[in-house]
This record gives structure tokens, sequence and C-alpha cells, in this order.
């Protein structure tokens, strides 16, 4: 099927709720699967540096009820990366420290106690991510493409991971994004 004839992705009786279903077939009250709710005006309500530091959060951290959120990074050259961006963008005084129990670093960017436009952010937005539960920021979905870009890049240095498979004559690379969330799985996928 190509798209030029018009279609969308919705409920089809053949092929389930990922089939393909011809524009002339759906019927008034039929569900589409939407993959992305757009920004008209695109208008960029967090910059690419916040963005970014978001997606770090979301992959290798977690934010409490509290909003306190911290990351787990692995090397202190990634901790002082992390520090200037997140510092920089969302005007913090972020601190690390080693980790006690594992060859890593913490990195604290909120505490509950601490009042800054991370924890805010988090506040207005209600945003709290944690393990299977972990989920991309809504207002991300309404984004322009550069500050989506810039969400998946803090994603995948956090969780994500690049490998090489296939013959040495012919290798593939493939590109992966682990995580235990299946919600933040397919909002990935749908961005």
């Amino acid at each position: 099927m190509s798209h030029n004839k018009g279609g969308t992705f919705g409920p089809n009786q053949k092929k389930g709720i990922q089939g393909w279903t011809e524009l002339k077939n759906l019927k008034i009250g039929q569900k589409i699967a939407c993959v992305r709710k757009y920004n008209i005006d695109n208008i960029a309500t967090l910059t690419e540096q916040q963005a970014l530091v978001l997606g770090w959060i979301v992959g290798h951290g977690h934010i409490a009820k509290n909003y306190s959120s911290e990351v787990t990074v692995s090397t202190l050259q990634e901790c002082r990366i992390l520090k200037k961006i997140a510092d920089e963008a969302w005007s913090l005084m972020s601190k690390y420290a080693k980790h006690k129990d594992k060859n890593a670093f913490r990195f604290y960017l909120t505490s509950g106690r601490m009042k800054n436009k991370l924890s805010q952010y988090f506040r207005e937005n209600n945003f709290r991510s944690t393990g299977n539960q972990k989920h991309t920021p809504k207002d991300i979905f309404t984004q322009p493409q550069r500050v989506v870009a810039a969400y998946l890049r803090g994603l995948f240095q956090a969780d994500g991971s690049i490998n090489f498979a296939g013959k040495k004559s012919n290798p593939m690379v493939v590109i992966t994004l682990s995580t235990i969330s299946e919600i933040l799985a397919k909002e990935v996928k749908s961005l």
C-alpha cells in the first residue's frame, strides 16, 4: 500500500491495530492511531538542552514523589558533561558524588528542599517517572522536531546502545534502547 493513496493506521479486522486502512474505507467514529500530537505553531516551550537533560533523567534517573531527581552515570567525565548541560539549561547548582555501592556516580539535580526551574517543571506538569512507570513528559510530543531529537539523544545516551550484527563481510549497525517500561518503549517508538 503506498501512502499517496491516503490512509491511516487503525483497527483493521484483517491486520489488527497495526494494519493500514485506506482513507476511503474509514468509517465515521472509527478509532485511528495518532502517532504524536503536533505543535501547529511549532513553538518550542523547551530548549534543546532542557529536553536533552529530561531524556537523560528519564533514561538513567528517577523523579521521586517530592519531585527530587537524580541520575546515575558511569564515568566522571559523563558526570561533568551532564552537570555543565543541566546547570546551564535549568539554572541549577547540581552536585554529584561517587556511588557508595557501585562503580558509578550519583548526580543530584534537585532535592525536595531545592526550588529551581527543573523541580518547578516537574511540579507544574505533575511529572514523576520511575521504574516500569517511566514515561515521556507530555509536552515533548508537541515540541519541534529538533527538541524531540534532543530528548531522544538524552534518552539514548542514558539507556541506549550501538552494536554490530551480521557477518564481518556485511556488518549491520543495531541501535537499541533498553527499558523496563512498556509505556516508555511505545512512546519512543511514536517519536
